[in-house]
């Protein structure tokens, strides 16, 4: 079973450790500080992905964009994940399977593919995963913070990219950096990685003003936060069309949203109901890398 500590930095180098066994002795003397992903599809070859490359594990445990001699993963690495992610007990996290993915310590999450059941209550055959390690990046929201701030009286900010452009990194730091400066922000962390709690601490730094609700999902936790905590801001993590009624009722109530959303071009992508909840737009890519800046707009 994966014990979860308290210690940030003890958990941030074991992030391999959620791999399989026999995968992860690959990883051992490898410096794993810029993966970002790791992707075991059955049959294939293991995929390691950092900010700016895709590359894949060799035999002889290298990385490299070459395919010469690579590590193939088996059924029995992804059944090994499965069991050892799930602490034995699949059942228990079928709520979180059935939604394609696992949540786990230090933020991280695991994303899953396999078969789902027509009534869409249990996926099995899994034959897909991809560890996404979870980042904490301090400034990396400086170019946005004070629009953001707005003096004292923030704007209720929605932050957009592509998948895997450092949107949750970018809003984790943008509610550290309010949070410091005297905003109550209430983080409702839905899948956990937001805060990356454990035994009630937070495994990010969210600032002195933070308070965490985690796994609870976001319409029940902003209407819980609203009514418990008397937030100034309240923050969510990837945002869909059914969330627009709980945003807009935060509104209502003098209360401001950090969010985060799936757009590669907001002013198409996002719907016009949503954007309305949101006084500012930032737009982030991988140009440069994950958590390049793009632009920011008042809305």
């Amino acid at each position: 079973m994966f014990i979860c500590t308290q210690d940030y930095e003890l958990r941030r180098s074991g992030v391999t450790e959620l791999l399989p066994l026999r995968i992860r002795r690959y990883f051992y003397g490898i410096d794993t500080d810029s993966i970002t992903e790791v992707r075991l599809r059955r049959g294939k070859p293991v995929c390691v992905c950092t900010a700016d490359s895709k590359q894949y594990m060799s035999k002889s445990g290298k990385i490299s964009t070459s395919l010469k001699n690579p590590l193939i993963t088996t059924s029995r690495d992804i059944e090994e994940a499965v069991e050892f992610l799930t602490s034995s007990s699949v059942y228990s996290c079928q709520d979180q399977i059935k939604n394609g993915y696992i949540s786990a310590a230090g933020g991280n999450r695991i994303g899953i593919c396999g078969t789902m059941t027509p009534d869409g209550g249990y996926v099995s055959d899994i034959c897909g995963l991809n560890f996404r390690f979870a980042h904490e990046i301090i400034g990396a929201a400086d170019k946005a913070f004070d629009a953001v701030y707005n003096g004292g009286a923030p704007k209720s900010t929605l932050i957009v990219s592509l998948p895997g452009c450092g949107k949750t990194t970018f809003l984790r730091d943008l509610i550290r950096s309010l949070s410091n400066s005297g905003i109550s922000v209430s983080v409702v962390d839905e899948r956990g990685e937001l805060a990356a709690c454990g035994g009630g601490e937070d495994g990010f730094d969210l600032g002195i003003n933070t308070d965490v609700f985690s796994m609870c999902p976001k319409i029940k936790g902003m209407e819980v936060m609203i009514r418990s905590m008397s937030p100034q801001m309240i923050a969510v993590d990837e945002i869909g069309s059914s969330d627009t009624a709980a945003i807009y009722d935060a509104a209502k109530c003098g209360v401001g949203v950090l969010a985060t959303a799936h757009a590669g071009d907001w002013r198409c992508d996002i719907p016009k109901e949503l954007l309305a909840c949101f006084k500012c737009v930032v737009s982030l890519s991988d140009r440069h890398g994950a958590g390049t800046f793009e632009e920011l707009v008042y809305v």
